[in-house]
């Protein structure tokens, strides 16, 4: 099973809502926003290839937070930093690293990455098609 761009937001999400129960949690692109609101989006991925067909695969997110004042947003983001630090993301539980907020323009961004291990699929190569093999034991 591979992990998509769409289940690592969707698990954030969960993750806020199950915290965050009367918060208004949008997915980006949203078109209409509510303040305040807790707003998903994704900031970029990347992939590297570790050994063979592994490869690693990179998740930043951005979470920003429209709360009010700037002591509710930097208790929003003390939050954060409990909340996105175990995500289930496609049933597994992944660890939130690399978290870090800004407050910028009245806006709080927290951002967070998770990392997953990731297997290509095998090349198939064509099968044998006959072998016979005839063998005596020396006596």
């Amino acid at each position: 099973m591979s992990v998509t761009v769409q289940d690592v937001i969707d698990g954030v999400v969960a993750a806020l809502a199950a915290a965050y129960p009367e918060a208004r949690i949008y997915a980006a692109p949203a078109d209409v926003l509510v303040a305040p609101y807790y707003l998903v989006g994704i900031l970029e991925c990347g992939q590297t290839r570790e050994t063979g067909r592994r490869y690693l695969r990179t998740h930043k997110l951005d979470v920003q937070v429209t709360a009010g004042t700037a002591s509710e947003l930097l208790a929003a983001a003390e939050g954060l930093y409990t909340v996105l630090s175990y995500v289930t993301i496609g049933g597994l539980p992944c660890r939130g690293k690399g978290m870090k907020h800004q407050v910028t323009e009245g806006v709080l961004h927290f951002t967070v990455e998770f990392d997953f291990h990731v297997l290509q699929a095998a090349e198939a190569l064509p099968k044998m098609q006959e072998y016979t093999h005839k063998g005596a034991i020396k006596q």
